[in-house]
Formats: structure tokens, sequence, C-alpha cells
């Protein structure tokens, strides 16, 4: 596709010759995290493409557009129609759920400085639990 080399050939068999490694560290495999964009979306197909065993994860902001909320929500469910898990991640600060919005008063504004609007809302180690 799109010239000499197929590109998506080569991701296809990048993801499968990682396969084993992700299977190792976790038996659902590859954890595909999803903003909603279309790079995660490209990525999402991918993966399907390659058919290795994943699981899709979507960290839930609190900022997004609702436009993107409304699609996420469309997608988890023609994800889940493909036999695929698609969990939908809240936030939790202090293990009670918030929003971006109540910890502003908690923590301060983020600033380029001082960050911590990422590590609460997508870098934290999602461990599945029952919704």
């Amino acid at each position: 596709m799109f010239g000499e080399i197929d590109k998506v050939q080569v991701a296809i068999e990048r993801i499968r010759v990682l396969a084993d490694r992700a299977v190792q560290n976790d038996p659902k495999g590859f954890a595909v995290c999803d903003s909603g964009g279309k790079d995660s979306n490209v990525i999402k197909e991918l993966a399907y493409l390659s058919g290795v065993p994943f699981e899709i994860i979507h960290n839930h902001t609190t900022v997004d557009y609702p436009e993107t909320v409304y699609y996420v929500r469309r997608e988890k469910k023609r994800w889940e129609e493909l036999g695929i898990s698609y969990v939908i991640s809240y936030p939790t600060y202090k293990g009670k759920r918030t929003s971006f919005w109540e910890l502003i008063p908690l923590k301060e504004p983020p600033l380029r400085h001082r960050r911590w609007c990422c590590d609460v809302l997508y870098e934290k180690l999602y461990i599945m639990e029952s919704f």
C-alpha cells in the first residue's frame, strides 16, 4: 500500500513480533490506549488486523469535548460487538472518583512546570477492577 513498501503490513508484522512478550506480561495481551483521536483509531485497527490479543483502554479526563465523549462511547460499543474488551477508566484521586474541575481547588490550575493533570488523568497505572 502506498509505494513499494507496504507500511500497513510492516506495522502488523511488528505488532505480531511483540505479541508473545505482551502476553507474557499480561494474558490479555496489549493494552491499546484510545484518546478518541485519529492516531488511536489507526493503532486500534492495526492491532485488530494483526490478530493479536489486546484490550482497549480510554482514560476519561472529564475535560474532553462532548463530541469526543460520544464518539468514545460509540467506539466502546463497536469494539465490544467485535469481542474486544474496551474499558473507560474514570479519574480518581485519593481513592475517590473525581474530575479535573474538582481537582483545581485542591492542586491549583496546572501550569507548564506543574502538570499534575497528566499524572492524575492519564499516567496512572491501570488495574482492572469490577465496575
